[in-house]
């Protein structure tokens, strides 16, 4: 399953929260029911879900943020212990990213920008 984190994002208050808790309920699920099947979760563009709840509060920046991304730890920690759940994020603003989520990140690896040969064959073949 690939989800762009920013589509979970609501104008409406709450439900930016409820619907990441329907996705780690749903995979909770299928993970108990089918402990055989590997389940991959791909997020992209994390830190619009999992962006600094300190900076947020900070800045004044409107509270329903801060509970997606309470929802997303708690969703986090729903899972860990599911050896068939498998979840990749991605992000380029690894800064922006609340200290927890990091913290709950079993592995960081950090993907360089292409250097000049492999930007001219992207754009070559690209």
């Amino acid at each position: 399953m690939h989800l762009r984190a920013a589509a979970l994002l609501s104008q409406f208050f709450g439900q930016s929260a409820k619907q990441i808790h329907k996705i780690f309920e749903s995979i909770a699920g299928l993970s108990l029911a089918n402990p055989t099947t590997l389940y991959v979760l791909v997020i992209d563009e994390i830190e619009s879900l999992a962006g600094s709840r300190s900076r947020a509060n900070a800045q004044g920046e409107v509270q329903d943020a801060v509970r997606a991304t309470n929802e997303l730890l708690v969703g986090f920690d729903t899972i860990k212990n599911k050896n068939n759940v498998l979840i990749i994020c991605t992000s380029n603003l690894l800064d922006s990213l609340d200290e927890a989520f990091t913290d709950r990140c079993s592995e960081k690896i950090v993907v360089p920008p292409p250097g000049a040969e492999a930007k001219y064959e992207i754009l070559r073949y690209g």
